[in-house]
């Protein structure tokens, strides 16, 4: 299928899960054996097994140097995550003129209105912890993470590839959230439902890693890295594909 034909089923009519996953998989395809694409591919990948590196085995072995480089390594991760979101709905949309300058700017805007978020949860959090117990406080701010991911379901890839500042970008994830959440909160919830119970299948029916050498724990990396990097990229495309459809739904009915 091209993506000229996806484009067109996307704006046919809203689609069901199934269908959802299907397009996201042909897209992935796509992407895949894009060379435009691979090195993107490529880049994530490095960056998964670097991160693993920093955070799995190094502690292991005791070096301080990852308590320094984790954060900066998590940042410019997080940075390619965002504009994965417009790689993507560019692709689907033949778009090939790929400015990313000002997702960029729009990346350390968000990040910084995080950091602020993140000083503020802090701060309060320790001033709570003498009047409140401290799983009170955990589910309080547990709540409000959910009620702003439920508020903000369609938002990272309208931010990331319309040309709208975050006020309009707010608004207008608002108004397609309207009628269209569950929309996309079942799929991410089937997505991360089968990505977790992998994950703990996998962890019970494997060796310990305390039992694993030096190489052991490359080789480990290596798969890991892998397959992280091809389930968060899916996740990706699977997001986009649900928020072009509601937002070519939404052109097409106003």
């Amino acid at each position: 299928m091209s993506m000229q034909q996806l484009q067109n089923k996307l704006s046919e009519k809203y689609l069901n899960i199934f269908q959802y996953f299907g397009y996201s998989f042909i897209v992935f395809k796509n992407l895949i054996f894009d060379s435009n694409n691979i090195w993107w591919i490529f880049f994530f990948i490095a960056f998964n097994i670097m991160d693993s590196i920093i955070m799995i085995i190094l502690p292991y072995y005791d070096f301080p140097f990852y308590h320094i480089a984790s954060p900066y390594f998590r940042i410019f991760y997080y940075l390619f995550l965002f504009l994965y979101f417009k790689k993507v709905i560019y692709k689907i949309e033949d778009n090939y003129r790929l400015n990313l300058g000002p997702s960029v700017q729009k990346f350390f805007f968000l990040y910084a209105i995080y950091f602020i978020l993140d000083f503020v949860s802090d701060f309060f959090s320790s001033l709570l912890l003498g009047f409140l117990p401290y799983e009170i406080i955990f589910f309080a701010f547990c709540a409000i993470l959910f009620a702003i991911w439920y508020k903000s379901l369609y938002f990272i890839p309208l931010f990331m590839a319309r040309p709208f500042n975050l006020k309009e970008s707010w608004n207008y994830n608002l108004h397609l959230s309207k009628g269209n959440k569950l929309r996309i909160i079942i799929p991410v919830i089937i997505f991360l439902g089968i990505v977790i119970f992998g994950y703990l299948f996998v962890a019970i029916n494997t060796f310990p890693l305390e039992t694993l050498d030096f190489s052991g724990y490359l080789i480990f990396t290596f798969v890991l890295s892998f397959i992280y990097t091809f389930l968060s990229l899916l996740f990706i495309i699977l997001n986009c594909v649900i928020y072009l459809n509601v937002e070519y739904m939404d052109r097409k009915i106003s």
